[in-house]
């Protein structure tokens, strides 16, 4: 609820001036919430004129809708609590001088004291019904994470493993026909169903392999030097790397790496490359993975067929917040993966 402004009100005029003052106080203090872009200075502005308003008395028994989107937002966003609560004090440091002059002209005996009383109720009030919406998003969030990942698992298992082992099958079943039509060519089946088997077997296990796999933020660039050297002497490969990686959160090296990696994966596998590097970057609040190839290249209009992992991939990016951009072009493929990384300690 909007507090209503009239024209010549010492207290309306004065709302803006001591929102601005608040806006700056926050960015002399260093907050990282004044870096994170418009929308939250908009929000930050908000809330203040809200709480002052209701402190002063101008509007009552608000249900503070804004507080819960706040929560919700700076969850999604990944900013630290810690920084609600810095700014939950400057609103206090900010808004006292002023709304106590306003409780003095209205004639009350102790003006300072009534601002602080009920600048502190409106503020706990708000951070109370922030923190339960932040919570709950991140409640949301990991049951929808465990979701996607179980769903990302069976579609594994049906586009890479199922048809592998149904090639497999298809083989021995052949053995019987050519016993007795082609008998030298039952060894060929053999052959063929026994590679088939050992690929869903070799697929079974890396899927297994992935739901264990625990990345460090410091080790993912030696993690995924490591995954380069398994690539083969024909390959070239490099990976340029000369940032502090220790901003990345600890659950979200473990993604980046499943998702470069898999982008390396399709670069062998599908475009034929003589050279494939990766690049990690963090700049300001951003980390950027971009793993580039000489290959053939393909059409990124075109949808594409599964078994190219790029599903998976946009899936675990979207985890953590990231997006996914693929630009192909006949002899380079450039998969540029980027993350917001968490404000805030």
């Amino acid at each position: 609820m909007a507090a209503v402004s009239v024209s010549g009100d010492p207290w309306s005029s004065a709302r803006g001036r001591m929102a601005e003052d608040y806006l700056d106080q926050l960015s002399k203090r260093g907050s990282p919430l004044t870096m994170a872009g418009d929308a939250v200075l908009d929000q930050l502005r908000e809330q203040f004129l809200s709480v002052l308003d209701e402190a002063a008395g101008v509007v009552h028994d608000s249900d503070r809708p804004i507080s819960t989107t706040i929560g919700r937002d700076r969850a999604a966003n990944g900013i630290h609590p810690s920084e609600s609560l810095a700014a939950a004090h400057v609103i206090f440091v900010a808004a006292l001088p002023d709304l106590s002059k306003h409780f003095a002209a209205e004639g009350h005996s102790n003006p300072t004291e009534m601002a602080a009383t009920r600048l502190s109720e409106v503020i706990l009030r708000r951070m109370a019904v922030a923190a339960k919406a932040y919570v709950e998003y991140l409640l949301e969030k990991a049951a929808t994470a465990h979701a996607d990942e179980a769903r990302r698992l069976s579609r594994e298992l049906h586009d890479a493993v199922g048809p592998t082992v149904a090639v497999g099958l298809q083989n021995l079943d052949l053995i019987a026909h050519y016993l007795e039509s082609d008998p030298t060519k039952v060894g060929e089946k053999i052959q063929a169903g026994r590679e088939a088997m050992l690929e869903a077997i070799t697929l079974v296990r890396n899927l297994s392999a992935e739901t264990r796999l625990s990345v460090a933020p410091e080790e993912l660039a030696l993690t995924l030097n490591g995954y380069l050297s398994t690539l083969g002497a024909g390959i070239r490969v490099g990976l340029n790397h000369d940032v502090d990686l220790s901003r990345v959160p600890a659950h979200y090296a473990r993604e980046i790496f499943l998702i470069v990696r898999e982008a390396v994966r399709n670069a062998v596998k599908h475009g034929a490359p003589s050279e494939v590097t990766i690049d990690l970057l963090v700049v300001g609040p951003t980390f950027t993975g971009v793993v580039t190839d000489d290959g053939v290249g393909f059409d990124t209009t075109v949808p594409t067929q599964s078994g190219t992992g790029l599903a998976s991939m946009h899936e675990r990016a979207a985890l953590i917040g990231g997006t996914i951009n693929i630009e192909s072009e006949p002899s380079q493929t450039r998969v540029v993966l980027s993350v917001p990384l968490p404000i805030g300690d």
